[in-house]
């Protein structure tokens, strides 16, 4: 994979584990790490450069699933800071940014739900579909918990928290169907195969594609999810060949993901080396002493597979990605150790190896 240089003009602020949108020619992103700012780009006019827009009018999420709509970005739910408890819990919410007023809606939705780590994707029918998600009740309840605790106390009760097996998280195992007309959520099907939070995602006609992601926090999963979105059904379990992490059988988290020239793509990513054999050997806090690690490769779906097709320049995940006629733009996110990348990287060239 090769990384072409883009004159186009990077991001003002950092934007790590944010939200972003995408019509045309018309980018938008901010939240995550950027607070409340939102900012738009028109690749037509680079020289106005990333605009500030109008700002999220509530406390900003981390790590929401988003998804764009016709003119308008949804986003659902995320990480939040309770301003009462001082403590991060899970929003509750559901947003809508209307890209042609410049402005924010608060969707009437009171139902329960578990955003956070989500993936989002248009439904053809009625508005957009929902998978995975990180249980709400269990992460509130840690979050306040570890908020109480000394540092002995902390570290006895994260690792009791860890050494779980992935059942024991209950995960959104439902496929979720958002009605953008009535605000209703129901879940529609089961996903047979476990649940993730920080997959990629690609989407192309009725299909999609649900890159790897958490199992459970620290171990990923080693493949990608293929679903077919006109009948809300899993597919297929597809394997991704060669490479240092996929090849040791670990997966990463929150990769850069999309279509170059109609063909599947992913990059980067976060992964723990070696969480997945420590866990198959009975370890349950499979992460425990091990490095988080940025990675820097990618990987394309021929019709062999998901194959790897080379590197970036470096590790990078936790951001933004945009298609465009040109390539994939990879905006904002971090790099190894969470060090925030402000730098444009495009991939328009792809070769397996």
């Amino acid at each position: 994979m090769m990384k072409s240089e883009t004159m186009l003009p990077a991001l003002p602020v950092a934007v790590v584990s944010g939200a972003s949108g995408q019509s045309g020619t018309r980018l938008f992103a901010g939240l995550g790490s950027a607070g409340q700012a939102w900012f738009g780009l028109d690749v037509t006019n680079t020289g106005a450069g990333w605009v500030s827009l109008a700002p999220f009018p509530a406390e900003a999420p981390q790590q929401a699933a988003c998804v764009t709509i016709q003119d308008r970005i949804f986003v659902l739910g995320g990480s939040i800071l309770d301003q009462r408890s001082g403590c991060m819990r899970q929003s509750t919410r559901i947003w809508a940014y209307d890209m042609l007023q410049d402005v924010w809606h608060c969707m009437p939705f009171e139902q329960h739900s578990d955003f956070l780590g989500a993936v989002a994707f248009a439904d053809p029918q009625r508005g957009l579909m929902v998978a995975g998600g990180y249980h709400r009740g269990q992460f509130d309840d840690f979050c306040i918990r570890m908020s109480s605790l000394t540092a002995e106390d902390k570290e006895r009760f994260r690792s009791d928290y860890m050494a779980r097996e992935i059942a024991g998280f209950h995960w959104n195992t439902g496929l979720r169907r958002f009605d953008t007309r009535t605000a209703c959520l129901d879940v529609i099907a089961e996903n047979p195969l476990l649940a993730t939070c920080g997959s990629g995602l690609i989407q192309q006609s009725d299909l999609a594609w649900l890159i790897s992601g958490e199992v459970k926090p620290g171990l990923r999963r080693n493949a990608v999810v293929c679903l077919d979105t006109s009948n809300c059904e899993v597919l297929a379990t597809e394997q991704v060949s060669g490479g240092k992490v996929f090849g040791q059988g670990d997966g990463v988290a929150s990769p850069f993901a999309g279509l170059l020239q109609q063909t599947p793509l992913f990059a980067g990513g976060t992964y723990f080396p070696g969480a997945a054999k420590n866990y198959q050997a009975g370890s349950l806090f499979a992460h425990r002493g091990l490095e988080k690690r940025w990675s820097d490769e990618c990987f394309v779906r021929t019709g062999e597979g998901w194959q790897l097709a080379g590197n970036l320049p470096a590790g990078r995940a936790h951001g933004c990605s945009f298609v465009l006629p040109e390539g994939i733009l990879l905006t904002g996110g971090d790099s190894q150790d969470g060090v925030p990348v402000l730098e444009n990287w495009l991939l328009s060239d792809m070769s397996v190896n």
